[in-house]
């Protein structure tokens, strides 16, 4: 059975260990272990009193299988503080194999809940993509009332896409969200973009306002960069609403513009 070291914080496998019971000090070699979203690997991991993880030659990827990854992250020096974060340095993603990009410092979230901090990003190609990294960018949670999310895809044949997400909410008297979507060539030359937004405010107890706005530069990019979606929901149609609420007792007015 592989060498096994378990603590608060999670379970550590590797191929051979050594661990000072005094000082609660460690070392895994050929060692691996699971954070939410991912697993870390690494030629040789240590263990400090504080359980704070150092990992030397290591790698990150999202699979769960060691011995198929479509997509890693290998790096020579990564921190893992539990619950917090991970620091990875001189930092190597790979595709199917094949080094796609190179950052000398990265940072990847690891604590639970809403928090600021950087996205994991996602890696991998497609017949039309060719190799791409997904979700590279960084997510503020400003204040309990708003919250503020950039990222940005890179894609071989694509170019760069641009994602801005703003939200903001009060209770259940104030809530909205914009959003938008902005891509071009690696020659800085736009190939498309679009801004969506919702807002709803009750003004009153009887009167509440609500509207929606949808715009792009086509129909088409909206429905090329909406991924994940099944194909019969694809939008047909960009439109903008505007609508406001009236109550008199049981009765109400709904004005409605379009």
């Amino acid at each position: 059975q592989a060498p096994t070291l378990e603590d608060p914080q999670g379970t550590l496998v590797g191929e051979s260990m050594q661990y000072n019971i005094q000082s609660r000090l460690g070392r895994i070699f050929r060692g691996r272990t699971a954070y939410d979203q991912g697993f870390f690997e690494g030629e040789s991991i240590r263990v400090d009193g504080e359980s704070t993880l150092r990992i030397d030659l290591g790698s990150y990827s999202t699979g769960d299988n060691p011995f198929h990854k479509h997509y890693v992250l290998k790096s020579a020096k990564t921190k893992i503080i539990p619950n917090d974060k991970a620091l990875v340095k001189n930092v190597v993603a790979y595709v199917y194999g094949m080094p796609v990009f190179y950052l000398p410092f990265y940072v990847l979230p690891l604590k639970r809940g809403r928090h600021s901090g950087f996205t994991v990003p996602t890696y991998g190609s497609g017949p039309t993509q060719g190799a791409y990294v997904r979700n590279m960018g960084y997510y503020w949670a400003a204040s309990e009332y708003w919250d503020f999310k950039g990222t940005a895809d890179f894609s071989g044949s694509e170019g760069v896409l641009l994602r801005p997400r703003l939200r903001y909410a009060d209770g259940r008297r104030l809530r909205g969200d914009v959003s938008g979507s902005y891509r071009s060539s690696y020659g800085l030359k736009s190939t498309g973009w679009d801004l969506r937004a919702n807002h709803f405010q009750q003004l009153q107890p009887d009167l509440q306002v609500s509207g929606q706005t949808e715009i792009a530069k086509s129909l088409s990019f909206v429905n090329a960069t909406t991924r994940g979606i099944d194909p019969g929901r694809l939008q047909r149609a960009l439109r903008s609403q505007l609508s406001v609420t009236k109550r008199w007792g049981q009765k109400s007015l709904d004005l409605a513009f379009q």
